[in-house]
């Protein structure tokens, strides 16, 4: 039973009941991002999430819940699937999200998961925004409301965007590149790293 909380995010061993990373937990720290998300961006038209998971088998039920409680409280979410980090950090600012969470525990084994809080800017939170998140008052009530309009829900594949990006930054000379015939060994650890990778090398050749 192990639950971190950082400036990275949460992250922690996955438990059905309630140690670790839980269902609970993971409801208690979603509703304080929404919550502090809300205090800083009182805007009149509704507020729209980049959500992305990692390849573990935990992700797929964690997105659902994220979702469904996103969804709930008026957000609208932009569902990437399985994607990469720096995907999502860049689909915040391209789509215009206020926010984004990424569905991730990183280096750490494949019974743990965790979560990644993004600012509007696709950055990481600072320490400062970290600690706001988890001390922000949580009321339930506030986030079970029934009078709210539920967000609407778009899914997104990012991954032609991003490897696009890539091939076009002005040092990326992808025809010398070519022209090398580099072969190249990849491990993708059973994650978004094994579908992302070899696809950014074919189009490099």
């Amino acid at each position: 039973m192990v639950l971190i909380k950082s400036i990275s995010g949460i992250r922690g061993t996955i438990h059905e009941d309630d140690s670790g990373l839980s269902s609970l937990e993971i409801r208690q720290s979603v509703c304080q991002f929404f919550l502090w998300l809300k205090s800083r961006y009182n805007q009149s038209s509704p507020m729209k999430i980049a959500v992305g998971r990692d390849g573990r088998i935990s992700g797929e039920g964690i997105l659902n819940l994220i979702s469904s409680l996103l969804l709930k409280n008026g957000i609208d979410l932009l569902n990437m699937g399985l994607t990469t980090t720096p995907s999502v950090q860049m689909a915040v600012v391209t789509e215009n999200c206020v926010a984004g969470i990424m569905i991730s525990a990183s280096h750490n084994p494949s019974n743990w998961n965790g979560l990644k809080f993004l600012n509007q800017k696709g950055e990481f939170l600072s320490k400062k925004e970290g600690l706001e998140v988890f001390n922000f008052s949580y009321d339930i009530n506030s986030f079970t409301q029934n009078n709210i309009i539920p967000g609407f829900y778009h899914e997104i594949e990012y991954l032609d965007s991003h490897i696009a990006s890539i091939l076009n930054l002005k040092d990326v000379e992808v025809d010398k590149i070519r022209n090398r015939n580099f072969k190249i060994v990849v491990d993708g650890i059973n994650s978004s790293g094994g579908i992302y990778v070899p696809f950014l090398l074919s189009k490099l050749g």
